[in-house]
């Protein structure tokens, strides 16, 4: 038995404004820090960005 698209897990059709107001609120029951800094520097921790390998120098 198919079901019709929108009856899909998940697929409840939301505005943009109730998925806004969906979204903050979950934030907020996760206790979701915005502070830009503080998101700043979780970013470096997971995203560090590995050196750049040096040509060898004897290719004279």
């Amino acid at each position: 038995m198919k079901l019709p698209k929108s009856s899909k897990l998940g697929a409840e059709k939301l505005t943009p404004e109730e998925q806004k107001r969906r979204f903050e609120e979950l934030s907020r029951e996760l206790e979701c820090d915005e502070s830009e800094d503080n998101f700043d520097a979780a970013l470096r921790v997971i995203a560090k960005q590995k050196p750049k390998a040096e040509p060898p120098s004897d290719l004279t």
